[in-house]
């Protein structure tokens, strides 16, 4: 190993072979992300750095996400360089998160600055039914679909990196690469999120009750366990996470 250079992680994840040939396969691969921003790609962990099967420098990767479509539900993640996609799936959820974490810390410290000097990571995402405010004043239908991005954002303070976590929602899939067509809940104010009956979930703030329902039960818990996971960073452990047989009715403010 080169001095000074450390191992943060590695382990065994599959990677899939994106090649014509490939046909979309997935094989059991070693994983080892170091210190100087290299993720090496190996058969396996006995190889040496003369077997290696991929090499991907953070600086040169745009993003570090999970993936869309049908490899969503296995907790796969992509590593989206200009020129390539590279696909890699964890061994389980858990996993995968911890992937995406320290992916994303050290793309920070590597990769060129975007979005204005941050680096923008997309966690999860997905449609939800989002409740007015202005149903408790008796107006309005009440329930709107809505695409939701739970994501991070990344920017260097000096020494330090700051990770603050944001929760997006736009009117469509489309619209939600601008960040501007859409509203927000800053996931770092955020008091308590609670588990409530008929597929809802509710995200409060000291300013307003956040009113959720998914489309499915499994999508339910999926958004609890992300939004409990996230919140407790964001707010360093003070968020708390509730499972209640009747939600909070939302704010009139």
């Amino acid at each position: 190993a080169l001095q000074g250079v450390t191992t943060l992680k590695e382990g065994w994840a599959d990677l899939k072979d994106e090649t014509a040939d490939g046909e979309g396969t997935w094989e059991a691969h070693w994983f080892a992300l170091s210190s100087n921003g290299e993720l090496k790609v190996f058969r396996d962990h006995e190889s040496s750095d003369d077997e290696l099967v991929l090499l991907l420098h953070l600086r040169e990767l745009q993003r570090c996400e999970r993936a869309k479509g049908v490899d969503f539900y296995d907790f796969c993640i992509d590593l989206v360089s200009p020129t390539q996609t590279t696909r890699m799936r964890p061994i389980d959820r858990g996993d995968m998160q911890a992937w995406l974490g320290v992916l994303q810390t050290q793309m920070s410290a590597f990769t060129e600055r975007t979005h204005m000097g941050s680096v923008i990571t997309t966690l999860h995402q997905g449609w939800l039914e989002k409740r007015g405010e202005a149903v408790a004043l008796g107006a309005g239908a009440g329930w709107k679909r809505r695409f939701f991005v739970l994501s991070s954002r990344q920017e260097q303070q000096g020494e330090a990196v700051d990770v603050q976590y944001y929760l997006h929602y736009f009117k469509s899939e489309e619209h939600a690469s601008e960040t501007a067509d859409g509203g927000v809940i800053d996931l770092g104010d955020v008091e308590e999120v609670a588990l409530g009956q008929a597929k809802e979930l509710s995200v409060v703030t000291e300013t307003r009750v956040w009113l959720l329902r998914a489309e499915t039960q499994a999508a339910q818990e999926e958004w609890m366990a992300q939004l409990s996971a996230v919140c407790g960073e964001a707010t360093g452990g003070a968020a708390e996470v509730v499972s209640r047989q009747q939600p909070p009715p939302p704010a009139d403010d």
